[in-house]
Formats: structure tokens, sequence, C-alpha cells
């Protein structure tokens, strides 16, 4: 398999054109509008959040998006700490903080997969879980029945 490499030029225009999507991304959360955040995605992208089932396409996403702003998420802020990618697709992996007015209530990761779509970087996929342990999780040992 060939390795294709960036050099720092592309490397540091790649994270600025994904930084200005995520920043759109937050704005959009802070607005409370999940119709103009889910248009930060491909059509075909899917979003698979921690103790649920992966949901897909842009409808999927914007259903996500919406349920999380009508739970009361008024912010999520968004640290890229790696990019890579070449051509039309990208990786990148960071932090985030959801807030609840000025209530810090969530801390995690995330890996976000783009894909570039004309000339534009769009969320292709995206999956996150928090840093703080989970509640209600079954105690070791427990057997815990797949879910599809």
């Amino acid at each position: 398999m060939e390795t294709i490499k960036m050099d720092s030029l592309e490397v540091e225009t790649l994270r600025s054109e994904i930084q200005k999507v995520n920043q759109e991304w937050m704005d959009c959360v802070g607005k409370k509008d999940p119709d103009a955040a889910s248009a930060c995605y491909t059509e075909d992208a899917m979003i698979m959040p921690p103790n649920t089932l992966a949901l897909s396409g842009r409808a999927g996403v914007r259903d996500f998006i919406s349920v999380a702003l009508n739970s009361g998420i008024t912010a999520v802020n968004l640290t890229s700490e790696d990019v890579y990618g070449a051509q039309d697709l990208a990786i990148e992996t960071g932090k985030y903080e959801m807030m609840v007015d000025d209530k810090l209530v969530d801390v995690g990761k995330y890996v976000v997969g783009w894909r570039k779509v004309g000339d534009q970087w769009f969320i292709h996929r995206d999956i996150f879980n928090s840093n703080l342990p989970a509640q209600n999780a079954p105690a070791a040992g427990t057997s815990v029945e797949a879910i599809d």
C-alpha cells in the first residue's frame, strides 16, 4: 500500500479548513440550530454516540443533534488535537467539553472522519465518548446482551 505524505503546509491548510467547519458547527450548536449543524455532515454521514445505536444520513444526524439540544445542551467546545489525511479524506482526533448554560456537564474525546466534496470538507463519520464514569454501568462480569 502506498503511503501519501503531506508536507507541513498541506497539513496546516487541512487543519485550518477543518477548524473552520468545527467552528461553524460549534456556532450552530450555540444557536440551537440542528439543521445548520447537520449541514456540516455529508449526506451519507454516520454519527456514533455513546450508549446508543449509530445514526445514518444527514437526517439521522439532525435528529440526534436536535435531541441533544432539546436536552439542554447549550454549547460544545471542540479542541482538535491531530489532523492528517490526503486528497479527499482526513482523520481528526480531539477532545470536547459539553455545557448546559455555564455548567460543564461532560468532557470527552472524539474521532472524526472527514470527506472533501468539491472544495468543502464535511464530517463523514463521527464517534465520541465521555471521559466521565458511565452511570448505571453493569457490574464487572455481568453479561450484557448485544443490541442491534
